[in-house]
């Protein structure tokens, strides 16, 4: 089991407790063990628990920020102290940017920091969705304790599809209505479907004359059914073409 310290500021503890919740399963399955000073006790030499804390930990977990930045303590002791570590190869260091801050102008600048989208540093604070954020971090910080993790590329795909279709129907169905888009396009098929099926039926049955007196009536009644067929297949072209745009966007 991996001893995980988390360093953040005080600012960002809802980013830890985030952080956290998306650390769950790790540690359930034993892989990690994590700390940070949310854990003191009262009545504990906070500084004297957290320097053994530190000492003790295979991976510490840095969430800069510009409140992180900013804090003499997290910088002269907790990141010094880790760099130490560092060098003696005894310890792993994880850097999570939470917004835009002059990081790359400090000593982190030599590890590569999570997450990132397509290739490129993305901090948590640009992605619209914070969930997907926390959920690439575990899964980096997974990778970085494994080491032979098998590709998760498929898990990525299945959640930006789950995404991009709750998405899509958050803005094709009108809440104010009882009737989604989807479910109106196929109230029309259905009628349509069962108005040519009552022309043809009237038209063998019911209409006295030959086949050519009948025809116009049976031309109509199919016309209504393939006009309401290709509207209904053209909304779902439509619908799939904007979930694509969904899953490319980046901005998801």
């Amino acid at each position: 089991m991996k001893e995980v310290f988390i360093s953040y500021a005080h600012d960002n503890l809802n980013d830890r407790e985030e952080l956290i919740k998306h650390l769950t399963v790790l540690k359930r399955q034993g892989l990690i063990s994590d700390w940070s000073d949310k854990k003191l006790i009262a009545g504990e030499d906070w500084d004297q628990v957290i320097k053994k804390k530190l000492d003790d930990a295979d991976i510490v977990v840095f969430l800069v920020s510009s409140e992180f930045l900013a804090s003499d303590y997290i910088n002269t002791f907790e990141v010094e102290e880790t760099l130490k570590k560092h060098h003696e190869n005894t310890v792993q260091i994880f850097p999570i940017i939470l917004n835009n801050c002059m990081w790359q102008q400090t000593k982190l600048n030599s590890f590569q920091a999570v997450p990132s989208y397509e290739g490129r540093l993305k901090p948590i604070s640009e992605w619209a969705d914070k969930n997907k954020a926390y959920y690439t971090v575990s899964i980096e910080l997974m990778r970085s304790i494994k080491g032979d993790i098998s590709d998760d590329s498929h898990l990525t795909k299945i959640y930006d599809y789950k995404k991009a279709v709750s998405k899509w129907e958050r803005k094709a169905n009108n809440e104010n209505s009882p009737l989604s888009l989807d479910h109106l396009f196929k109230l029309l098929l259905i009628t349509f479907l069962i108005v040519s099926g009552i022309g043809c039926f009237y038209s063998f049955f019911f209409m006295s004359g030959t086949i050519e007196d009948r025809l116009p009536v049976i031309i109509i009644s199919f016309s209504f059914t393939t006009v309401s067929m290709a509207a209904y297949f053209i909304w779902h072209f439509i619908e799939l073409k904007y979930l694509r745009k969904e899953l490319n966007n980046p901005n998801n």
